[in-house]
């Protein structure tokens, strides 16, 4: 559970950091990746783990690399125009998305709980940003639409590892793990040259921020999570990840000064439990399990 949740209140510091950094969000997200994968290659050499590379695994961390790289870029935007919390909380919608992907693609049906946690989510986050929706200007209203996509992206992340990880033997998933964030910060970063968005990093100041994206989020966040899951209940899981989004909201309450109202803490108290919910709820029934073929 330590593991768990420290991982999970590292995380929470993501979108803090690209917040902070002045840079635009594909520099921001490509850094994330160029320093995550230097302090993960340094783990896999230390550990003698470097060899599981294989040709096979390039592949598929390129497809996912591809996918997570989307995410990132959506998020980093939704960061810029409605700030960490609203922004992580989003990204978390995600767990309906995949559910939904993972019935038309796996065969997997959800348990009745999910079928409840989906309304409750979605009038929590009415309450949070739709009842003011006419008057909060354009550039809101984008962040929360790519808040959405992020989201979108990230149930294909997902999906990606879900397939992929099981293909390439348990014992090679940091090693998997590394290549998708070097291929995610190579596709980012070809990205930059063609749209021409600029590498350089203006100050000392910004470049610790964007070290502590990648090494402590990026690596150590989510090293700390993979460990932490091992042995513990469905149920623990589920309330260690929630710790995420719901601590970026508090961080974007305490640093950025964000409004807070009545509202806005019901509609995210509602939001988060519709999440949390809706984690519970992807596990399939005894009754409704498929085997996947």
């Amino acid at each position: 559970m330590i593991f768990l949740f420290s991982g999970a209140a590292l995380i929470s510091f993501a979108a803090v950091f690209v917040r902070l950094a002045q840079v635009g969000p594909d520099t921001a997200a490509f850094y994330r990746m160029f320093f995550g994968t230097i302090a993960l290659v340094f783990l896999l050499w230390r550990d003698g783990s470097l060899r599981r590379i294989k040709g096979r695994m390039v592949g598929y961390a390129l497809l996912c690399g591809l996918l997570f790289a989307l995410d990132i870029m959506s998020w980093h935007r939704s960061i810029h125009y409605v700030g960490p919390g609203l922004a992580t909380l989003l990204t978390n919608f995600q767990v309906f998305a995949l559910t939904v992907v993972s019935l038309l693609v796996l065969h997997e049906r959800p348990g009745r709980l999910f079928y409840l946690a989906l309304p409750l989510a979605f009038v929590g986050l009415y309450l949070m940003v739709g009842v003011h929706w006419d008057s909060v200007g354009d550039d809101y209203q984008a962040g929360v639409g790519w808040g959405f996509l992020t989201a979108l992206f990230y149930a294909a992340y997902v999906l990606g590892l879900k397939l992929s990880i099981p293909r390439l033997g348990g014992p090679g998933r940091k090693a998997f793990m590394t290549c998708v964030a070097a291929a995610t910060g190579l596709i980012i970063g070809c990205w930059m040259l063609v749209s021409g968005v600029s590498f350089v990093i203006p100050t000392a100041m910004d470049f610790m921020w964007l070290a502590a994206l990648g090494v402590l989020c990026q690596a150590a966040g989510w090293l700390f999570i993979s460990r932490g899951m091992e042995g513990l209940s469905a149920t623990l899981v589920g309330l260690g990840l929630l710790l995420q989004p719901a601590l970026s909201y508090l961080w974007d309450i305490l640093f950025f000064g964000k409004p807070f109202g009545v509202t806005d803490g019901i509609g995210a108290v509602l939001a988060l439990g519709g999440i949390y919910m809706g984690v519970m709820g992807t596990r399939p029934s005894a009754g409704n399990r498929k085997k996947i073929r």
